[in-house]
This record gives C-alpha cells, structure tokens and sequence, in this order.
C-alpha cells in the first residue's frame, strides 16, 4: 500500500510540474507576442487637492507675511480672510451668520483689543460659530494658556516656531493635516 501511495505522489508531482511549465511557455508567449496586458500605473499627487477657507486671527503682520507665503506656496487652494484681534474676528464671523463660514480658525493668543482666550469663550456662545474648528497658533508655552485653550475647545495647540523655515514647515504641517488627513464637515 506504501507503494501505491508513493506512485501515486511522483505522478501528481510529474503532473504539477508539467502544469506548471505547460503555463510558464504560455505566458513567456503572451508577453512576447504582446498578448498579456497590464497597466504600469504611476501615481502622482494632484497639485491641488481640495479647498480650504481659513479665518486667520493674527495681528503680528511679520507672521500674516509667512503664513500667507506657505499658504500660496502649498497644493491647496485657500481662501484665508484675515482679522486682527478677537473682536474683529467675532464681528466676522457674526457677519458670516448667513453662510459661508470658515472651515478652520487658526488664532494667535495674544492681540489687542480681545485676545484669543476671550475670543474663544464668546465664539462658544454663539450657537451658528460654537462648531468652527479652531487651531490655535501662539508665541505662548505656558501651561495654564495651553489648559485654558483646550478647556475653551480649541482642537490643536501650536507653538510658533522662531526658526523660519520651521515655522513654515509647521504651516504646511497644519495644511496637511487638516485639510488632507482629517475630515470636516462640508459646512459648519
């Protein structure tokens, strides 16, 4: 019985590798003859993946100048409304009450007039506003601003970098991540 079975093993063996070379010639003819198809696919990133509008609360004109050049510099295409202060951007933004509100709110801490974390417990209260993301993007490291800015709802907390390059590099680090990565609603 043994040996029946080990017969039986060189024949399926002999046959696999009969199959096997029997399917090696018809595809070296396919690919010879130009028979067998495929497709090398190269995959490149559109330059312009989505719109972004952006509601920038920032009164140090120098950090305006960098962000807006990162801004125009990246794939996106973005409608970035600036304001100066706190108040200026509730104004805005209540002005805004029709429609059309910005998809993200990327606010500096300390501006005149009203700064960041007072900007941010008014926007609370406005139920059509209370939504908007808001990233805030400050020269502060101190613990009790991060706290207050998460405690008031702020999604990111950033630092800003001295070095330029830095800086934009987090600029860009923002764009991708907010408007690549995560996902908005279509409209607050």
């Amino acid at each position: 019985m043994d040996e029946n079975l080990e017969k039986k093993e060189q024949n399926l063996k002999i046959i696999k590798e009969e199959v096997i070379d029997k399917n090696l010639k018809i595809i070296r003819e396919e690919v010879r003859t130009n028979k067998l198809k495929y497709e090398k696919i190269k995959i490149v990133e559109p330059k312009i993946k989505k719109t972004a509008n952006i509601l920038l609360v920032e009164d140090d004109e120098d950090d305006v100048r960098l962000i807006l050049r990162t801004f125009k510099e990246s794939r996106l295409i973005n409608q970035v409304d600036r304001v100066s202060n706190g108040r200026e951007a509730l104004d805005f933004l209540i002005y805004k009450i029709s429609g059309n509100y910005p998809d993200i709110i990327l606010l500096d801490l300390n501006m005149p007039k009203m700064d960041g974390r007072e900007f941010l417990e008014e926007k609370n209260k406005i139920k059509e506003i209370k939504n908007i993301p808001v990233v805030i993007m400050t020269t502060s490291k101190q613990e009790e601003d991060i706290l207050k800015g998460y405690g008031l709802g702020a999604k990111s907390y950033i630092v800003k970098p001295i070095d330029i390059n830095v800086f934009m590099n987090t600029i860009k680090t923002f764009e991708e991540y907010w408007f690549e990565i995560v996902v908005l609603p279509s409209r607050i």
